[in-house]
């Protein structure tokens, strides 16, 4: 199973604050005080993963994918309700950003409007991402952040990481076309 960075460095950096070395912490994981929590509909997942990756690999930002948290995992496989929205909710809020995934499916999630809801009332940044072939995006997405394809995705993870590459066309080719698998090249 894939990593989630985001609670993986949770754990890392309570052990640095811990022992006082916080300041040590932001130095040697300088954007991990950044997350991404990605928001999508179940039909999106492979996207969702694959963008994740790309976030985590080439803008070294953490993410929060829900298939990679394993007490979601558990709560959804217990049914228990309430256990699934504070691990969401909990995702959330330690999260600087959330991208929602917009396609198709979107418009029938019941749980893309909660996490957005929510992420507004915990005032994290709200971004949509419009996937490949989407027809329209939901009216409350349109009034936050929309980006709409490889391109404008790269310049906002460019305008939060230190360490994606400076120029959108070092990306090699492997990863424009993965990427292009489910965004479309915008401008």
């Amino acid at each position: 199973m894939a990593r989630n960075r985001a609670l993986e460095n949770e754990n890392i950096k309570k052990f640095y604050e811990s022992i006082g070395l916080e300041n040590l912490y932001e130095k040697q994981y300088p954007n991990t005080k950044y997350c991404i929590f990605i928001s999508h509909k179940h039909e999106d997942k492979k996207a969702a993963e694959v963008i994740a990756d790309f976030i985590m690999n080439k803008a070294d930002i953490d993410v929060y994918l829900d298939n990679r948290d394993t007490g979601l995992q558990q709560a959804v496989k217990e049914g228990n309700d309430k256990k699934i929205v504070e691990c969401i909710e909990k995702g959330i809020s330690r999260s600087t950003h959330i991208l929602c995934l917009v396609s198709d499916y979107t418009k029938n999630s019941w749980w893309v409007p909660y996490e957005i809801g929510y992420s507004k009332k915990a005032k994290v940044s709200i971004n949509s991402l419009i996937l490949k072939n989407t027809n329209d995006i939901p009216s409350f997405l349109k009034v936050e952040n929309v980006y709409l394809g490889v391109k404008s995705l790269y310049d906002f993870l460019k305008n939060i990481s230190t360490s994606l590459e400076k120029n959108f066309y070092t990306i090699d080719y492997s990863t424009k076309y993965i990427l292009e698998n489910y965004l479309e090249w915008d401008k």
